[in-house]
């Protein structure tokens, strides 16, 4: 068995603590996503009609924050693939000329995209039940004056659905 130098070993450790934290803060962000997602819909739903903000407007503040949320995962899960390419080509790899690989592995990014298939679900499934809310609230307990601003508001809606699936 072949011993690896102590500061090689250091650096390893170090970058996999770091990878395995910054994944699962990349988690948490898709946790506290859905949950803040269904606390809007229960602070909607639990005022008083009279009291209520329009559903386009929810949905708005819903979108933008899913978007934001989008943005910020995305963020962390690039560092993750960073950190993981480094750890693959340098530390864990006995080959020589796969060293020369590592800029070509940076730039190209992960074969299937940056967002994983749980993030796509979520990001996709959070703003088709944002569409969904806005579809109930437009059709079932809203004015006639409120329809056309909540449908802009589901097309949007639709649209990040179908978009989160090409990042």
């Amino acid at each position: 068995m072949r011993q690896i130098d102590y500061n090689r070993a250091e650096e390893y450790i170090t970058l996999r603590d770091e990878l395995l934290q910054l994944h699962t803060f990349a988690r948490q962000i898709l946790y506290w996503t859905v949950l803040l997602v269904i606390v809007g819909f229960g602070w909607y739903v639990s005022r008083p009609f009279g009291e209520r903000i329009p559903a386009a407007v929810l949905g708005f503040f819903l979108y933008v924050l899913i978007i934001l949320s989008a943005v910020a995962y995305l963020i962390y899960m690039n560092q993750v693939y960073r950190i993981g390419s480094y750890l693959a080509v340098f530390l864990e790899s006995r080959d020589p000329d796969r060293w020369l690989k590592w800029h070509r592995l940076n730039r190209r990014g992960p074969a299937g995209g940056f967002l994983p298939d749980t993030a796509v679900f979520v990001y996709s499934g959070a703003a088709a039940l944002i569409v969904l809310f806005l579809g109930y609230l437009t059709f079932f307990t809203r004015p006639p004056y409120y329809v056309s601003p909540n449908i802009a508001m589901m097309f949007f809606g639709l649209a990040l659905a179908l978009f989160f699936p090409l990042l």
